[in-house]
């Protein structure tokens, strides 16, 4: 396709209004969102304790390799940082060549650390393995559940779960590797993820699915030597939110049990770290990024549900309905590079409230979330429809 050719086509696409329409509740609860704790050993600083406390993830997730020499350490610093910001830990344990003698070592390191363990992840397709996870770890963890799986999307095509006694639920994770150019194609997969969980749900029937470390890493470009990166850059910015929301709602509406985004801190952040350049404009060093906002979002509402939720263009626009015990609640987001128009149906307020993270607050909530949390304005329906202009990348939030 001529290049020219392309722009008006994609010009055209931004001039059609995307029609999104709301109902009631699916009967399914939203998943609860967790951090990862991240690999590095610098700790949170006090301000990023804050931040990370007012977010109030569901959990920190920390991997620990109990092969390797150094996992009393990355456990330590686990512990420190779900005690400092009053969060639960959820481990996933790498077992070796001597299962039974790591986890004995494993049981003997608990009683110890005073942090509340929530989940035990076994990435090991045997059940046997939970089982044996269960039978050192339980005893001092009463009200942890245990997760069998491989640490991949594919996890159950060959575990036996029938066993319900060795399995509560049942785990895989979602890493996409990127593309250095073009952003819609990085979007697709997103907009996919609640696939694998209807994958999972169909090989392992009744057990819940938990979802580990959702992220994303860039290939290289063309030509040049080397793995894929850490992390897309993309991800810290405008762009990164929208990733996101569309990841969230496809995870929400397979209904995932639980799903565990990015780290705190480090290349997969949700926090700039103080003293380091965060290599975006957008945020300072010791700011949040604007994905920050979509997380705070869904953790900020107890018992909610997943509501139905239609977008006529679901690889442009992105929603995510919630009925809450405040009411309806809408996340929007705009996946493309292009301004989109949209029109939310079906809504039962003459007014509601509306708070818009883009190009133009962007800088605000990074720099002061609690201010821009705070902050929303009134708009008007007409019959029952919300207008909405979305910038690129743009992230809304609507209060029924």
């Amino acid at each position: 396709m001529p290049y020219d050719q392309g722009n008006r086509r994609r010009g055209a696409r931004s001039q059609e209004t995307v029609v999104v329409e709301v109902g009631g509740t699916l009967g399914v609860d939203l998943p609860s969102v967790g951090l990862g704790v991240p690999t590095h050993d610098t700790p949170l600083s006090e301000h990023e304790t804050n931040l990370i406390t007012a977010l109030r993830p569901a959990h920190l997730r920390a991997d620990l390799h109990l092969a390797a020499t150094d996992w009393r350490s990355v456990l330590d610093r686990a512990c420190s940082r779900a005690i400092s910001t009053a969060t639960g830990l959820e481990l996933a344990l790498f077992l070796g060549s001597d299962p039974e003698g790591e986890l004995e070592a494993l049981a003997a390191a608990l009683p110890v650390m005073q942090a509340r363990v929530v989940r035990f992840v076994v990435p090991a397709v045997d059940p046997n393995v939970v089982r044996l996870a269960k039978g050192s770890l339980a005893p001092l963890a009463p009200k942890a559940s245990f997760v069998g799986g491989t640490a991949g999307s594919d996890v159950g095509r060959e575990a036996d779960v029938s066993a319900g006694d060795r399995f509560d639920a049942v785990a895989c994770s979602l890493s996409e590797t990127t593309d250095a150019d073009g952003g819609r194609s990085l979007m697709e997969p997103a907009v996919e993820h609640g696939e694998a969980v209807r994958s999972l749900q169909e090989l392992c029937p009744g057990l819940p699915v938990v979802v580990g470390r959702v992220t994303m890493a860039r290939r290289p470009l063309d030509g040049a030597a080397g793995s894929p990166s850490e992390v897309d850059p993309r991800l810290w910015s405008l762009f990164g939110a929208a990733w996101t929301l569309a990841s969230l709602v496809s995870l929400a509406r397979a209904g995932a049990s639980s799903v565990t985004y990015f780290e705190t801190t480090g290349p997969r952040r949700v926090l700039t770290e103080e003293g380091v350049d965060p290599g975006v404009v957008v945020s300072r060093p010791g700011t949040v990024l604007p994905l920050y906002h979509v997380l705070a979002d869904v953790l900020e509402w107890d018992f909610g549900q997943v509501g139905e939720s239609r977008s006529s263009a679901p690889l442009d626009v992105a929603v995510l309905c919630a009925h809450t015990l405040d009411g309806q609640r809408i996340l929007m987001a705009n996946l493309t590079n292009e301004p989109r128009r949209c029109s939310v149906g079906r809504l039962s307020a003459g007014q509601v409230r509306v708070r818009t993270l883009d190009d133009s607050s962007v800088v605000t909530a990074c720099d002061d979330p609690a201010r821009f949390r705070a902050q929303s304005r009134q708009k008007r329906t007409r019959e029952g429809a919300l207008e909405l202009e979305l910038a690129p990348y743009a992230y809304v939030r609507v209060d029924v």
